[in-house]
């Protein structure tokens, strides 16, 4: 998969590839993937991105929000329309939003998604005969012409050439060392059958490795948790969702427990420091284990991708870009490594760190 454009709302990232605009070459699969702040004020529609191109032939393409909780989304070109919608489980406070719509024109399919991702709820669509994109489409919308109108709250719109998997957590950037029988190695290199230091049940095999490049903007964005902070020999880069075990007094006081699991997003505070990453891309890694478990990840300990009973359900597979992945890598995580956070308990247990 390739991203062909990635913008912040208010600049682009990564611009269409020169040439690219204006060609008659069509993008027959792919997905748009934006992301948003969601108002809770009642009665209040938001009109999230309208693309309107009459030059040559008219097509339109409009993204929006309903003031009775529902997502439209509407492609037209020329006399042709595709409508798809879905009714999300409306906030009761603002929220951010992850929206991703995706096309398969020869299959004559598309889905559309929405995330919550402050909370994780996600609700989804099924819709048929999408349309494909021409590419001077897709750069007006990306920000290369003037006839593409955001709205204030939209915060990344990014265009990929393939569908997109949507409700899987992002991992562990690539670079990050991981401890291993053998010795540090870089998460991207690790193979299936190496063993991995685990806080559980010691060195544990590897079962497979997922990776994926996402736009390294929006909430996509990694965090950096600086050394010496949570025992790190280095710095670790890791998705916003992924979570790093907290030991110590504080996580028993405040949560019964020894250890718990809190996203890296709420520990960028007690890890104070900037982070700049020159590439528009950033490339995250998950390990899958047998089991669930926390891997020594640079001095501190980082979550394993727990599947639950995932590798049972071949729709949310599909979803979630697991079905290509021989079923025999998929193992049933029967229970989680360690109690694991909301974000209002790891906003107590942050501030009980900081104080």
């Amino acid at each position: 998969m390739s991203w062909l454009a990635i913008g912040t709302g208010r600049r682009t990232v990564l611009p269409v590839r020169s040439g690219a605009a204006g060609s008659d070459q069509l993008v027959t699969i792919g997905s748009i993937v934006a992301e948003a702040a969601f108002t809770a004020e009642p009665g209040v529609p938001q009109t999230l991105l309208h693309l309107e191109r009459t030059a040559g032939w008219h097509r339109g393409f409009r993204m929006s929000l309903s003031a009775a909780g529902e997502l439209y989304v509407e492609h037209q070109q020329s006399r042709e329309l595709t409508g798809a919608k879905v009714r999300i489980s409306r906030p009761d406070r603002d929220a951010a939003l992850r929206i991703t719509y995706s096309w398969d024109a020869p299959g004559r399919r598309g889905l559309l998604t929405v995330e919550n991702l402050d909370t994780g709820q996600r609700d989804q669509s099924r819709f048929a005969d999408p349309q494909p994109w021409p590419m001077d489409d897709i750069a007006a919308l990306a920000g290369a012409g003037a006839e593409c109108e955001t709205d204030a709250a939209l915060s990344l719109l990014a265009v990929a050439d393939e569908v997109v998997a949507v409700g899987l957590p992002s991992g562990l950037a690539a670079g990050t060392w991981i401890d291993t029988a053998a010795g540090p190695r870089q998460v991207q290199d690790l193979e299936r059958g190496d063993l991995v230091r685990t806080a559980e049940r010691g060195f544990q095999p590897v079962r497979h490795i997922l990776s994926r490049d996402l736009p390294a903007a929006g909430h996509f964005a990694p965090i950096q948790l600086h050394a010496p902070f949570f025992g790190l020999r280095q710095d670790l880069l890791a998705a916003r969702d992924h979570r790093v075990l907290i030991e110590g007094a504080d996580a028993e006081y405040l949560f019964g427990a020894d250890a718990v699991l809190v996203e890296a997003r709420h520990l960028a505070v007690v890890s104070p420091g900037g982070w700049s990453h020159a590439e528009p891309v950033v490339r995250y890694v998950q390990v899958i284990l047998d089991e669930h478990a926390c891997i020594s990840a640079g001095g501190t300990w980082v979550e394993s991708l727990y599947l639950g009973r995932s590798a049972q359900r071949p729709l949310q597979l599909g979803a979630c870009g697991l079905s290509a992945v021989p079923p025999d890598l998929l193992p049933q995580h029967r229970r989680i490594a360690s109690p694991k956070l909301e974000s209002y308990e790891a906003v107590v247990l942050v501030s009980a760190l900081c104080a």
